[in-house]
């Protein structure tokens, strides 16, 4: 919706807001509710804050990464995942402005600010700023603990899940191929009951999903 996007943007840039203030009464961040809606727009310019916390969980330690897997939004995980966006160059906004404006649209090249000769293949940026994010934790679980809420619990969501185990359960393939494409995932990580994605996968009879898993498991 353009008008929610329109509303972001306009208040992500005025400095008095807190993009990490809770918005409802179980801890939800504004990220977290624009991963679980799918609004990709909203979820691009939160992402693109240079403040932004991407793995700052809610109350039953829902993350944005495992609200877009379990909504099966693949192009949200995709986004999520591009834990390399820049932060230091905020100080200079033009910078900023260029070189994510560049990273998110997936251009094959980055132009500095001011300059019609100075151009890096994306690849090199990308390489430039990933220290400069704590990266996006992809392996982070749901409470372990039989303490979900009610909600949560009515939504099938599982102690001890992590955003692969939820994407392979719900059979949500484009997410769990880009889970796996990520080099720090656990493939093999259980939920609270010892059932890994792959065992999941099968058990929910998500036959691509289960292929992609033990591909990668085989690898």
């Amino acid at each position: 919706d353009n008008n929610h996007t329109d509303c972001v943007q306009l208040l992500l840039s005025d400095a008095r807001t807190d993009v990490n203030q809770a918005r409802t009464d179980d801890g939800t961040t504004p990220l977290t509710i624009a991963a679980w809606e799918g609004n990709y727009a909203c979820t691009q310019l939160l992402v693109g804050h240079p403040h932004v916390d991407v793995n700052k969980a809610n109350m039953d330690a829902l993350t944005p990464l495992m609200a877009a897997a379990y909504g099966g939004y693949s192009n949200i995980v995709e986004l999520l995942l591009m834990d390399d966006l820049p932060t230091l160059v905020d100080q200079c906004p033009a910078w900023r402005s260029m070189i994510v404006t560049s990273l998110l649209c997936g251009n094959t090249a980055t132009q500095f600010a001011g300059s019609s000769l100075m151009k890096l293949p994306i690849l090199v940026w990308r390489f430039i700023f990933s220290f400069l994010r704590p990266r996006t934790q992809v392996n982070q679980i749901l409470v372990t603990e039989e303490s979900l809420s009610e909600e949560s619990v009515e939504l099938d969501l599982v102690p001890g899940a992590s955003a692969l185990w939820l994407a392979a359960k719900r059979g949500n393939t484009l997410c769990v191929e880009h889970l796996l494409a990520h080099a720090d995932i656990d493939m093999r990580q259980p939920d609270a009951a010892g059932q890994t994605p792959l065992q999941i996968a099968q058990e929910n009879g998500h036959a691509a999903c289960a292929a992609l898993l033990l591909t990668a498991a085989a690898v």
